[in-house]
């Protein structure tokens, strides 16, 4: 009995570590985006998209960052290499919503660089189609003011889970003789299927 129990055991250990490496291969051929290999995709923008395809790209003076969801690792034993969620909670009695994404894309070929967004939503953008709002990005040791970021929402799908848009602005990092240098984000657009989120409600105390 003690070794059929051990026996057990073994097969669902030996099927959950092969699923976590399946997750890890190309099953049914290559995916459209490999992130590994595809240097001409990440030396030119793709085109832009409304349909939930799952990429974020921009132009960083002039040089391409291409963030697409398809072709990334997914392993259990890391932390998510994509998250997209679109938060909602109330401050102080006031509905409020924030887009939120990241992508690590360390030690990889192309971009091998962390990326993250912040989309600030208000209760009525909730309720829009299309809007204009701001938000946040930071890309490795570049970084933004705050809102500083201008995003231009072209669909917001709350049924399906798709937000899409176009953005632009400026990002900074510090240089090791301590001066900031500036760049600018241009012809910035994300396509983006999100998980629905609900926040606990937030009350700021008032000093």
């Amino acid at each position: 009995m003690r070794s059929t129990r051990i026996t057990a055991l073994g097969i669902v250990i030996f099927l959950f570590l092969q699923a976590a490496l399946f997750s890890c291969l190309r099953i049914g051929g290559k995916p459209k985006y490999d992130i590994d290999e595809d240097s001409l995709f990440f030396s030119r923008m793709p085109p832009r998209t409304e349909t939930g395809a799952n990429i974020v790209a921009f132009e960083l003076d002039g040089k391409p960052y291409v963030f697409p969801k398809e072709g990334m690792c997914q392993s259990i034993f890391q932390a998510p290499p994509w998250v997209c969620e679109l938060k909602e909670y109330t401050e102080n009695g006031v509905v409020k919503g924030e887009l939120y994404w990241k992508v690590n894309r360390r030690r990889k070929k192309y971009n091998d660089v962390s990326c993250r967004m912040w989309i600030t939503l208000s209760e009525e953008n909730l309720h829009q189609d299309s809007f204009m709002t701001n938000g946040r990005i930071s890309l490795g040791s570049w970084f933004c003011e705050k809102e500083d970021i201008i995003f231009e929402v072209t669909r917001l799908s709350r049924s399906n889970g798709i937000i899409c848009g176009r953005f632009s602005g400026i990002l900074k990092r510090v240089l090791v003789n301590g001066t900031i240098e500036s760049k600018r984000i241009e012809n910035g657009f994300f396509d983006l299927s999100y998980t629905a989120v609900k926040v606990p409600n937030i009350v700021v105390q008032s000093e």
